[in-house]
C-alpha cells in the first residue's frame, strides 16, 4: 500500500469526511424520497414538502414523515402533517 493510500485510510481528518459526507448524502436521499412519495400521491403538495424537507436535519425524522405521507388517505390530511412537521 502507498503511503498516499495508507493516509486516505487512517487520516482521521479523512474518515471525518468521509462520515460527513455519508450523512449528507443519506440526507439528501431522504428528503428525496419524501418529497418523490409527495410528488406522486399529492402534486399540489410538491412545493410544501419541498419547503419542509430542506429545513429538516434528521434522517429519521424524514423517515417519520415519509411513512406518514405514505399512509395518509387524503391530501387535506398530508397537508396537516406538513404543516405540523417541526424542522429538526
Amino acid at each position: 500500500m502507498s503511503s498516499l493510500e495508507e493516509l486516505w485510510d487512517t487520516s482521521p481528518l479523512v474518515q471525518a469526511e468521509k462520515a460527513k459526507a455519508r450523512a449528507e448524502g443519506c440526507l439528501k436521499v431522504s428528503r428525496s424520497f419524501v418529497e418523490t412519495v409527495v410528488n406522486v400521491r399529492f402534486p399540489a403538495l410538491t412545493n410544501l414538502a419541498h419547503q419542509k424537507v430542506v429545513s429538516m436535519t434528521q434522517p429519521e425524522d424524514l423517515r417519520t414523515l415519509l411513512a406518514q405521507i405514505a399512509v395518509v388517505p387524503n391530501e387535506a390530511t398530508a397537508r396537516e402533517f406538513l404543516l405540523l412537521q417541526q424542522p429538526s
